[in-house]
Parts: C-alpha cells; structure tokens; sequence
C-alpha cells in the first residue's frame, strides 16, 4: 500500500477521535516526541502520520532526483533538535522572504529558493520564528572576499567513507563517532571546514560556488541554482587532533 493512501487512513481514523485525543493526534503531528511519554491513541496516530509525511516527502524528493539534497536538509534539522535543543524554532524548515525555506542547526545554514526543491516539514504552529534573512544578509555580506575551490560531493563522500572505515579498524568504534576536517583554500589563507559538514553544503546546494570572507574564521558563503548557504569553520588551534582529510599524513584521528 502506498505511504500516501496509509496517510489518508489516518487522516480519516484521526476525525474520529474524541476532541482531547485528537488534540494529542494534532500535538504528535508535529512533536512525535510526545508518543515517548504518553502513548495514547491520539498521540499513537499523531506520530506515526509525522513519520509517514515525512516518508512521503522522501519519496517525493527521490523521484525527482533530489533524494541526496533531501537527505542533507534532514541532516541540518536533526542536529538542530539534537544540539539546540531549547531553540524550537530551528527544528524544522524555516520561512524565509519570498517564499524561501531555510535549515540552521547554528553551525551551517541553507536557505532554499526553488520551489521544487522538497525540504523538511516547517517549524511547528505557535513557534516564534527566527530572523534567518537577516543572518544571511549578515554573514553572507561579508563573505564574499576571496573565492574558494570547493571538492565534488562525490570526492568527498569517498574521503570521509574510507576514513570512518579507517577508523572503526583502528578503534572498534562505530563510523558515525569519526570526525575530520577539510582544509579550503581561499587565496592568502587556508579555512579548515568540519568535513561532513560541507558536505552536507554540497549536497543540499548542488553546483554550488562558494566565498570566503576576510580571515579564515568569517562564514563561508555558497551560492547555488537552488539557493543560497553559510558554514561557520573551525578553529584549527582548537581542533588539532582532528585529521585533515584532504591533506597527506593526517588521515589518523585520535581515538
């Protein structure tokens, strides 16, 4: 059966509700969370219709070839609700000005402009949105100084693959723990950037350019048919242990 015709099960089972449960259904919807704590029938409902329109939009995005833009969308959002955790109005897409959608976990941001692109579902009702235009009209002004030679995705994915398979052999500890940087350089300096991070950039801006700013700690800034983006980088003083992926002799990170 198909995730739409499930869905619109649902839909129909949720108008049955009596109003309190219903309520719940409506509140699960949008924080699925709630199923954790309170595991009635509204509730139940609430958050299985959350992960199907979720599904859905999934499908959607894969069958115009944009699964692997979605994916890295979906990335931002959950590490915003896993890492700014009392700043609900980044868990979810948020409004932009003409009718954009935009993704921010305080790390990196991707604001959205085609209309045929699918993003995650918005911020949920009642939640106070965030000025994230002016962010981009922040940051992004300042981040036009010297251009910057970005990797393909496909490159990179091959590079932060081989080094999590490094690293489980080495270390016994799952990929998903392996962090490394990616050293860009932009004229007179070099910007080390979190590598999984721009390549989430990459993927969620395909065909991007990207600028840096003035030194190399002031946002990276991509432009893209699709969009525009911000990457805060790292302070390569404080993450010496950390390999440089793109750099010889610094495969190994530290366990």
């Amino acid at each position: 059966m198909k995730t739409e015709k499930i869905l619109a099960m649902i839909y129909q089972a949720a108008e049955q509700l009596p109003e309190e449960a219903r309520s719940a259904y409506q509140y699960a919807r949008e924080n699925p969370g709630l199923y954790d704590v309170l595991p009635d029938l509204g509730a139940t409902l609430g958050a299985l219709a959350h992960q199907l329109e979720e599904e859905a939009t999934r499908e959607a995005a894969k069958k115009s070839g944009r699964a692997a833009q979605y994916r890295a969308l979906e990335r931002v959002v959950k590490s915003a609700i896993s890492c700014q955790t009392t700043r609900p109005n980044t868990h979810g897409s948020i409004p932009a000005r003409d009718g954009a959608r935009a993704v921010c976990d305080g790390y990196r941001a991707v604001r959205i402009t085609n209309p045929d692109a699918k993003t995650p579902r918005a911020i949920p009702d009642g939640v106070e949105t965030m000025d994230i235009d002016g962010i981009f009209s922040g940051l992004g002004s300042r981040a036009a100084s010297y251009p910057v030679a970005l990797p393909s995705a496909a490159e990179l994915r091959v590079m932060l693959e081989t080094g999590r398979q490094e690293y489980r052999a080495r270390t016994g500890k799952p990929g998903t723990k392996y962090q490394a940087l990616y050293m860009l350089n932009a004229g007179p300096f070099a910007v080390y950037a979190n590598a999984q991070y721009l390549l989430d950039m990459l993927e969620a801006l395909p065909g991007a350019a990207c600028a840096a700013g003035r030194g190399p700690y002031d946002a990276l800034y991509f432009t893209a048919p699709d969009g525009d983006g911000l990457l805060l980088p790292v302070n390569r003083s404080r993450a010496k242990n950390l390999p440089v992926i793109n750099q010889a002799g610094t495969e190994r990170a530290t366990a």
